[in-house]
């Protein structure tokens, strides 16, 4: 006999927890932007694909887009082109490097 609860119950576990943070996330903020990640380049690092891959990231935003909209709150994914290089405040892109 095969045992499969206990991949069931982690599988429930874990989308408990993106319902959970999910909704976290859509009670907090009146707007949400979320980087268009491309899970195949974030698991080239062979040590943290398997984190990566657990976290569900599709699942994740697919929760999160459809909470936000039903509490009618902005969602929008933004390309991750030059994310990190550009001022949350006034939009200036600042050439930073990895000592910043």
């Amino acid at each position: 006999m095969i045992h499969k609860i206990p991949t069931l119950k982690i599988k429930y576990q874990r989308n408990n927890f993106l319902h959970k943070i999910s909704k976290y996330y859509v009670d907090s903020y009146d707007t949400i932007f979320v980087e268009e990640i491309k899970i195949q380049n974030m698991v080239k690092n062979h040590h943290l694909a398997k984190l990566i891959y657990d976290f569900s990231w599709n699942s994740f935003f697919q929760k999160l887009e459809y909470k936000a909209a039903n509490a009618g709150i902005l969602f929008a994914k933004v390309a991750p082109h030059g994310t990190s290089q550009s001022c949350s405040n006034c939009g200036r892109m600042v050439k930073k490097t990895f000592g910043n």
